[in-house]
């Protein structure tokens, strides 16, 4: 290869690369914005608010809401369990590309095949915590 080849195609790998870095980093800013207004709460807090009256223990709850943050690359402390998965959680316009809530939707796909539920009937993270959490429950209690 020509010397004079070499060079422009290195600086066209580096700028399409920090092309790519600066969209992901974008999508992911415009998502983390959408929750800026909220409160932050301890999943400790989370339980007691919206789970600790049903038949899910609070480490099972824990254990979902952290995989969900983890997976959707947001903050735990911000997530609400009425943040719906094609709305609140959804890709920013124009961002659609390889967003993290398709892993989710995943996610949703294999727990729902374990748990016996349609897919679809999972729209919110309350939603998933309820539906796998109690599944999880029962499996263990039933053995």
């Amino acid at each position: 290869m020509q010397a004079g080849v070499v060079l422009p195609a290195i600086v066209a790998g580096l700028l399409g690369a920090l092309v790519v870095a600066i969209y992901f980093r974008t999508a992911r800013k415009a998502k983390v914005d959408r929750l800026v207004g909220r409160p932050e709460q301890t999943v400790h807090q989370i339980y007691q608010s919206f789970f600790a009256d049903m038949a899910i223990p609070e480490k099972r709850v824990a254990e979902l809401w952290e995989e969900l943050a983890r997976v959707l690359e947001l903050p735990a402390s911000k997530l609400l369990p009425t943040d719906r998965f094609d709305v609140e959680l959804a890709p920013p316009k124009g961002y659609e590309f390889d967003d993290p809530i398709k892993d989710v939707k995943f996610l949703i796909s294999k727990y729902s095949l374990r748990a016996g539920v349609k897919p679809e009937a999972i729209q919110t993270i309350r939603d998933y915590i309820v539906t796998f959490g109690q599944d999880a429950h029962r499996q263990a209690v039933t053995g």
